[in-house]
């Protein structure tokens, strides 16, 4: 399979690239921008111009295409991942472009990449040579056949690739299979971190469950095995790397109504069922369908918690009831932490702000039993 690397080196396809961002950042269309340029691959490089543009989780500018962009590991992610599993041999099975190779190459003597497809694998290779990694051997092949050319690993990961169009992650519909990968390398060492869909329900695998999370939004979900399982679930919050763990808990005890102050979680804590290994002392969970917060009578403090809230007004979950709250609290804007369709947001945020007169910015959450106004102190 042929790629720009075939037509260019480095050097030149960074030069169009930085032609292409800057006629597109200008308002060209690609039509003028093809004419202009006149260049082979095209549409490929286009592509790679516009994934280096809306690229926000790697620092590095790096080669890889949209599609590659959607699935790629958060530069925060990879980090901690590579400081965690530091190594002598590491494998990253499904390496993809190389993002999650590059940072085990930090932290690791030496990293052994695997990619079975043709253009991933090429970008990896681009990538590497790009960052001068002389710790990285890339093997072009499939998962498994590949577990019998390496003599040597500390440490097995691997990147499980799913269908973009499944509505429902299962283990089942995972590419390589988790317990056929883990056969395949299980004579090299019996320690694996297997990166699998966090929307995946009923984990009945003996491992550790780590939810990971980016600014305190679910993210990853790594599996555990061998003597890397610290414990039965954790959650992990970056970037600043805070960490809780334990055995999850189904349920938790309510509180019947909010009191003084609220707190939303992060939802890798909530995800892993750790949210009363969070909560301080007499703090109680309060939760709506999806929704989770916790509340307590006196102001407390947690790094999962993602805001606090301090509680001016509760009042009947009706529109007359709630409007007269925001109106006493002083509200002149809202915004809706009720559960509101997204195509519907701003037509009830208009019909809960009309006719406010106040200068507060007060936040609005809704359950089947009481509505809640508040304003953010954290």
């Amino acid at each position: 399979m042929q790629t720009v690397f075939d037509f260019y080196d480095q050097e030149e396809i960074e030069g169009y690239l930085s032609e292409i961002e800057s006629m597109l950042r200008k308002g060209h269309n690609p039509e003028k921008i093809q004419a202009s340029l006149g260049i082979e691959c095209f549409e490929e490089m286009l592509n790679l111009a516009k994934a280096r543009m809306k690229n926000e989780k790697t620092g590095e500018k790096l080669y890889m295409g949209l599609e590659d962009l959607r699935f790629a590991t958060h530069q925060d992610v990879a980090d901690y991942r590579a400081s965690r599993l530091r190594c002598e041999t590491i494998i990253d099975v499904g390496c993809g472009v190389g993002l999650q190779s590059i940072a085990f190459a930090k932290t690791c003597s030496k990293v052994i990449a695997i990619e079975v497809d043709e253009r991933k694998a090429r970008y990896a290779e681009e990538n590497f040579k790009k960052l001068g990694l002389k710790n990285v051997e890339l093997i072009k092949d499939e998962a498994i056949k590949s577990a019998k050319k390496i003599k040597k690993a500390d440490i097995i990961f691997c990147d499980t690739e799913r269908a973009a169009e499944e509505t429902e992650r299962s283990l089942e519909t995972l590419r390589p299979n988790i317990k056929e990968l883990m056969k395949a390398y299980s004579k090299l060492t019996k320690d694996f971190c297997i990166e699998i869909p966090p929307q995946i329900r009923d984990l009945k695998i003996k491992c550790e469950k780590e939810y990971l999370s980016i600014d305190g939004k679910l993210n990853r979900l790594d599996l555990y095995f061998g003597n890397l399982a610290k414990s039965e679930y954790s959650a992990v919050s970056l970037p600043s790397k805070e960490r809780v763990e334990g055995k999850t808990q189904k349920s938790q005890k309510k509180s019947e109504k909010a009191l003084r102050y609220v707190y939303e979680v992060d939802e890798a804590v909530v995800k892993a069922g750790l949210t009363s290994n969070i909560t301080p002392k007499g703090c109680l969970l309060y939760s709506e369908e999806r929704q989770t917060l916790l509340t307590s009578e006196k102001h407390a403090s947690s790094p999962f918690f993602t805001k606090t809230y301090k509680v001016l007004a509760t009042c009947d979950p009706t529109q007359d009831k709630i409007t007269n709250g925001l109106k006493k609290s002083g509200a002149g804007s809202v915004v809706l932490r009720a559960k509101v369709k997204p195509e519907e947001y701003w037509s009830e945020k208009k019909k809960y702000e009309t006719g406010m007169t106040g200068n507060k910015k007060l936040y609005l959450f809704v359950t089947s039993k009481e509505a809640l106004i508040a304003e953010i102190i954290s």
